[in-house]
């Protein structure tokens, strides 16, 4: 019945975002929405105009709501590079194709959870898939961070053969911080369990990115993005973050705006606390992913979804009988 309850739920909010309350959501490209802005981002990029502001030409982004969208891109350079490269291909063609990838991977990833969740965890979760849905059809890179997040899990912790999955893990960790940083927190509970061989991939493909990025992107949008940062961090909070939830208890600014690095080194010392039960860690480090940014929205709480990753039975269910434990509630 909750499983019922729940998919009901989900189904219900997946399709009254499209129809009721985000219907621009299904056309992608469209100026100013997500996948739009990424494609920009790209062809400036290719154009060898500057990454964070436009300059004539450029593929428009709106830019008239101060501090978030005073730049033409909020994310790291990361995200730019590997749209340079999509950029290639026509811009229907290419943002569709994204839209559409990222629509599948997130909405399997919710089926899956509901169908293998345990009941408590997906209870308490329950509410942010209605966030979820908003997420799935908005074209951003947290409909597919959400399911990277997740798969970190079983590749690592889980219960799957780390010879074999550890890599990919590392991988996904290295992609994930890439492109919105505060995911290198997983880098943090990979070290601090022990689980040194994907914490070593992560590192690996993290320098690799880095350095592909330093290359395509110039240093020069490195250093705009550090005034991105600032900015954001001071100006640009919102009233989910942990900064503006600080200053309506009273806090004053100058010491709020220093909540989500407050955040990271909390989740940094549980992981610690909690390094003999990786579960608990996880599901610490999934939720500091989303409140250690500055910048916190209703469908960006969703992304706390992957904290139920350890309490899912990730094995196939024709494969029960002879594949490991996948699901470490117990731990």
């Amino acid at each position: 019945m909750l499983r019922f309850g729940v998919a009901l739920f989900f189904v219900g909010a997946w399709l009254q975002t499209i129809f009721i309350i985000r219907p621009d959501l299904v056309r992608p490209t469209d100026i100013g929405t997500d996948t739009s802005n990424y494609y920009a981002a790209g062809q400036r990029l290719a154009d060898g105009h500057a990454l964070y502001a436009l300059s004539p030409g450029d593929r428009p982004v709106p830019q008239d709501n101060p501090p978030f969208f005073s730049v033409p891109l909020l994310s790291p350079p990361p995200i730019a590079v590997i749209w340079r490269f999509l950029a290639i291909l026509p811009d229907s063609v290419v943002m569709y194709a994204w839209w559409v990838v990222a629509v599948l991977a997130s909405t399997a990833l919710a089926a899956f959870l509901i169908w293998r969740a345990r009941a408590l965890p997906l209870a308490v979760a329950a509410p942010l898939f209605f966030g979820l849905a908003i997420t799935i059809w908005s074209g951003n890179v947290n409909a597919l961070l959400l399911p990277m997040t997740a798969l970190v899990w079983p590749a690592t912790a889980g219960g799957l053969p780390a010879a074999r999955w550890t890599p990919l893990a590392g991988l996904i960790v290295a992609l994930a911080a890439g492109v919105k940083l505060t995911p290198v927190l997983l880098l943090w509970w990979l070290a601090s369990g022990g689980q040194w061989r994907a914490a070593r991939w992560a590192v690996l493909f993290g320098a690799l990115f880095f350095a592909g990025s330093l290359v395509v992107a110039g240093p020069d949008s490195f250093a705009a993005y550090l005034d991105v940062i600032r900015a954001t961090s001071v100006a640009g909070a919102n009233g989910l973050s942990a900064t503006k939830l600080l200053e309506q208890v009273g806090v004053v600014h100058s010491l709020a705006v220093l909540a989500p690095m407050g955040v990271a080194i909390l989740v940094g010392a549980l992981c610690i606390v909690f390094r003999r039960r990786p579960a608990v860690g996880f599901a610490v480090t999934a939720l500091g992913i989303v409140f250690a940014s500055p910048v916190v929205r209703l469908e960006s709480v969703s992304q706390a979804i992957a904290a139920l990753a350890p309490w899912v039975d990730w094995r196939l269910p024709w494969r029960t009988n002879n594949a490991p434990g996948g699901s470490a509630g117990s731990t």
